[in-house]
């Protein structure tokens, strides 16, 4: 992490993810699909899913719920649940 505590888009591959909710005590992390591009998002407000490979990061989409490992998922190929 670069040290920024007010994390609010994350990058998945090519898609654009609203953080919704941070708990980094636990080290859990949660975003919600968004129809954003990357030039609608700020740099500074926009971080790499890489950097957050010791959370537990739930991405939620339109129609589904996925919770994975953030250092265990391949992009698009995410783990069955444990």
């Amino acid at each position: 992490m670069n040290g920024n505590t007010d994390v609010k888009y994350l990058s998945v591959m090519d898609k654009i993810y609203r953080v919704t909710d941070v708990q980094w005590q636990q080290s859990i992390l949660e975003a919600e699909a968004t129809n954003l591009s990357f030039a609608d998002v700020l740099q500074e407000e926009l971080s790499d899913i890489l950097c957050f490979e010791d959370f537990t990061v739930r991405l939620i989409n339109r129609s589904c719920t996925v919770d994975a490992q953030a250092h265990t998922c391949a992009p698009y190929d995410l783990p069955a649940a444990r």
